[in-house]
C-alpha cells in the first residue's frame, strides 16, 4: 500500500512518486497495489484521475476506503462516492468491529448503527 508507506514520518510521497511506484510495482507483477484514499486528498485525487482506464479496469489497483460514517447513507457518503468515481474495481475497505471500537471510538451503539455502517 503506497498509503501506509507514505504514513512513516519525514516521507512526503509526490504524485509523479507514486505513479512511478505503481509502473515499479506492476514491473515486479505485484498483483494489486493500493494506491490511496480517493477524496481524502488533492494529491490522492490526482494519482486516481492520472492512472489510465484500462490500468484502473485491470482490478490491480485499490482504493482505501472507509465503511459509511455515522448517521449517513451509504450512497450520500462522499468519501465512499470517491471511490466509486475513482473508477477502480477493488476496494480495500476498513471498518471498526469490535464493540470498543465501535461504542468508543465512532461513538454509536454497537447492536444498531455499527452493525449498519
Amino acid at each position: 500500500t503506497l498509503r501506509d508507506g507514505a504514513q512513516s514520518e519525514g516521507v512526503s510521497l509526490s504524485v509523479q512518486d507514486k505513479l512511478l511506484i505503481v509502473d515499479k510495482l506492476l514491473e515486479w507483477g505485484v498483483s494489486t497495489i493500493e494506491v490511496g484514499m480517493p477524496g481524502a486528498n488533492q494529491k490522492d485525487d490526482e494519482v486516481f484521475r492520472k492512472l489510465g482506464a484500462d490500468l484502473k479496469a485491470s482490478g490491480k489497483i485499490a482504493a482505501f476506503c472507509m465503511s459509511r460514517r455515522k448517521g449517513i447513507a451509504a450512497e450520500d457518503d462522499p468519501m465512499l462516492q470517491a471511490v466509486v468515481e475513482s473508477g477502480t474495481r477493488r476496494a480495500a475497505m476498513v471498518a471498526k468491529a469490535s464493540r470498543w471500537h465501535v461504542e468508543s471510538v465512532l461513538g454509536v451503539e454497537a447492536d444498531t448503527e455499527g452493525v449498519a455502517m
